[in-house]
Formats: C-alpha cells, structure tokens, sequence
C-alpha cells in the first residue's frame, strides 16, 4: 500500500510540475462559453514596421509617459504579455496592429481587460501577416481603467513582432 501511495504520490508531482509552464486562452477551451470573440479587419491605416524581435517587450513611443495622446507603442512576444493601463477618450476605442510572425503560426490575440478586477471585457484575433488591421472596442467606460493582453495559440512556437497604436486615450 505505502509503495504505491510513494509512485502515485511521485506521479502527481511530475506532472503539477510540467504543467505549470502551460498558458491556456480561455477562448481555445470553451468555444461554447458565450465570451465575445472578435476578428480584427484589415485596413490600410499606416504603422511603422517594428523589425525588433531580440527579446519579450512591449514600448510605447514615448518612453516617459509610457503612452502618448495617440497610443502608439511596439511589441514583440514569445507567449503572452501585457501592455500599461489606460482609460478611454470615449465609450468606442480602436486598436490599430500589424505584426509578422517568425514562422507559419501567424493568429494571435488582443484581449482588453479591465485593470481593476482582471476581468476580460473582449478577445480579439489578429493575424501577423504583415497588413494594418483594426478592431472597435465599444461600451467601455471613459473613467475605468482597462490594458490589452498580447497571447497566441498554445500550439504556436512564432515570436510575433509588431506596432500598433490605440485611438483613443486620456
């Protein structure tokens, strides 16, 4: 009994610890759950190309304030990251991207989140092709403050690399 109590014991911990690495996006499990899913549009908005891909960051153009009256920022990810806080000029807020993929795996996602509880508002997906595409944020409230999550596949190994700017913030 105590032998095999040891092995299931030993079992367990081997496999709580190779799972701890694992991301999961919560859109990629339950289809079915009623979370709002977008897809961003392609568009012929002009971002700068951001070619950086060395290491995990995410920037905004104006290094001081972190985000500028027009948003701009770059970013480059391996799994997932976040971006600074912000609040909203208006209850509708666009999200302009363009990023390219390192390999085939070119889906990923933006998810607004509201800073003060974590709670998702919405989940979008972009596609790293190297095209300008957008996507409206609306019934946000211009006194709460809310950040954008960068996550991709779990099955993905790109590192997406991009530019992208947020119309429009206090």
């Amino acid at each position: 009994m105590k032998k095999s109590v040891r092995v299931f014991s030993m079992f367990m911990v081997a496999i709580m610890t190779l799972s701890i690495g694992f991301n999961v996006f919560a859109a990629e499990l339950d289809k079915g759950s009623g979370m709002k899913m977008g897809v961003a549009k392609e568009c012929s908005y002009y971002l700068p190309q951001n070619s950086e891909s060395s290491s995990e960051y995410f920037r905004f153009s104006n290094l001081f304030t972190r985000m500028n009256s027009n948003g701009s920022f770059t970013f480059s990810f391996m799994r997932e990251m976040d971006s600074d806080s912000f609040k909203p000029k208006n209850s509708t807020m666009r999200v302009y991207a363009t990023a390219t993929s390192s390999n085939s795996n070119q889906t990923y996602y933006i998810s607004l989140f509201k800073s003060s509880d974590n709670s998702l508002v919405q989940s979008v997906t972009y596609t790293a092709n190297g095209n300008s595409q957008y996507y409206d944020f609306t019934g946000l409230s211009t006194s709460t403050r809310y950040y954008l999550h960068f996550s991709k596949p779990i099955s993905s190994t790109a590192t997406i690399t991009g530019s992208g700017q947020i119309n429009s913030i206090q």
